[in-house]
């Protein structure tokens, strides 16, 4: 179960995964040996699934896969990540099966992904939609 703490600590992390035990400290009121803990509990737990950077090469694409029913949505998944340009996979409910995020140079090199993963033993059928804009919350 979360508390306020462990709440407080994965809102700093999510904001700047590379910020300083010390600081976060600080931040969150607690003692910098503390938050070390919470943050190895909150990965052993899996709550922490990674620390990452986000990286804009200028155009992304959100390519939804439907998956043939003969082929496993995983083993599909694992295929996809292997191709340059694609961030991440998700499985997902709906008329798709899967949710893939592409982040390239432009359009010609995200057809070119599209391509790839139309070419992958268990793909159905694609569609594609381009993000315009990225919004966090801060």
């Amino acid at each position: 179960m979360l508390d306020e703490v462990d709440l407080r600590i994965l809102e700093t992390l999510r904001k700047n995964s590379r910020v300083s035990y010390s600081s976060m400290s600080r931040e969150v009121g607690i003692s910098e040996a503390a938050v070390r803990k919470r943050v190895s509990r909150l990965i052993k737990a899996g709550v922490i699934e990674r620390f990452t950077v986000e990286v804009d090469m200028g155009f992304k694409a959100i390519i939804f896969v439907s998956v043939e029913p003969a082929y496993p949505c995983l083993d599909v998944s694992r295929k996809i990540l292997t191709i340059d340009g694609v961030e991440k996979v998700y499985e997902v409910s709906g008329e798709y099966d899967l949710a893939v995020i592409v982040s390239t140079t432009g359009y010609r090199e995200a057809n070119k992904i599209i391509e790839a993963i139309r070419a992958l033993k268990g793909v159905g059928r694609t569609y594609t939609m381009t993000i315009l804009n990225t919004h966090y919350r801060t």
